[in-house]
């Protein structure tokens, strides 16, 4: 039998193995009849391939699983790996992995021994705040604007909440990190209680204590090596902004005009300086001026100017390209609409 490859278990062969198998715990059986439960199909693994990956992952000490669903494959690599074993398993799904997460602790499995990764779905390229901003009419980016005001709030509750331990995040907040969650596209009237997913990847920052927890040199990264030693004493000041509400919202109201629509400024800065008085923030800031949201983005283009430039300058030191390609790169750089 061991010489024919061709070989696969028959019906009395799998009675076999199933008696000789340790019994099936009933935590399995209920994610088995969860996976079908009204007539919904969520993907686990069969009983025999979970005795195989109990089988596979004995004597493991890490494991990284990519889709966990209910937890089903996971709890059965668990139950093989051993009490000193941990997983990694990852899904988008938190629906799917909280459930997991109740099955495994009725199975036995401390919470320390695996770690659920909830992965960001794929989103609609339409469903980014931009492409919103710039398709829709002033009353639909209006409600745009108040879902992002209303994760604003959060952020300030968040942080009025925590002051106390001296724990405080801070967001960039600006149209280009939001998107609209189930977005219906751009013929359909958004209705503002859709929710928003936030998809900026430097934050949010944290500080405790006053102090910023991930190093500064962090943010630098984006920046030209030349550059980095001058400006990490300013970084600190430029981060300061994002801890600030008032700031927050100047920015986000900056880009907005930067990224094509002026038009609205006037609309959104009545509707941010309502937002700001409300009482939230103690003392209330003083509103926001149309002046000041212009100087703001004349500052904001000419450091992405300078920044770009510095960019080139630093690949022709690195001899990456001819002088002459990297004095018409500048030139374009400064001559041209940044967006």
């Amino acid at each position: 039998m061991k010489r024919d490859r061709g070989w696969l278990a028959g019906e009395r062969d799998v009675d076999w193995i199933e008696e000789l198998a340790a019994p099936l715990l009933p935590v399995q059986e209920a994610i088995e009849a969860a996976a079908t439960e009204g007539g919904q199909r969520v993907p686990i693994v069969d009983r025999d391939s979970g005795r195989v990956l109990a089988a596979l992952a004995a004597g493991r000490r890490r494991i990284v699983e990519v889709g966990t669903a209910y937890g089903y494959s996971t709890l059965w690599l668990a139950l093989g790996q051993g009490a000193d074993g941990t997983i990694v398993t990852i899904d988008p799904d938190r629906s799917r992995t909280d459930r997991a997460r109740g099955w495994w602790r009725e199975a036995g499995i401390d919470d320390g021994r695996i770690t659920v990764v909830t992965t960001q779905a794929a989103l609609e390229p339409a469903s980014i705040g931009k492409a919103i901003l710039l398709r829709r009419d002033a009353e639909q980016c209006l409600v745009l604007f108040r879902m992002v005001l209303a994760e604003y709030r959060k952020v300030i509750r968040y942080n009025g909440a925590h002051r106390s331990q001296d724990f405080a995040i801070g967001i960039d907040g600006q149209i280009t990190n939001w998107a609209v969650r189930a977005y219906r596209g751009h013929d359909v009237s958004l209705r503002g209680d859709e929710g928003l997913f936030y998809i900026d990847t430097n934050t949010p920052m944290m500080r405790t204590q006053g102090r910023d927890c991930l190093p500064i040199d962090f943010y630098l990264q984006a920046l030209p090596r030349t550059v980095r030693p001058l400006l990490r004493p300013l970084a600190r000041r430029v981060l300061d902004r994002y801890f600030d509400p008032r700031t927050i919202l100047l920015d986000f109201l900056a880009n907005t005009s930067i990224h094509g629509r002026p038009d609205l400024l006037h609309r959104f800065l009545a509707e941010g300086n309502r937002f700001l008085n409300e009482g939230l923030i103690v003392p209330a800031p003083r509103p926001i001026a149309a002046g000041e949201v212009e100087r703001y983005i004349a500052n904001d283009v000419m450091t992405w100017r300078l920044t770009r430039s510095l960019r080139k300058v630093e690949e022709l030191l690195q001899r990456r390209q001819a002088p002459m390609t990297t004095f018409r790169q500048i030139h374009y750089i400064w001559t041209h609409p940044i967006f």
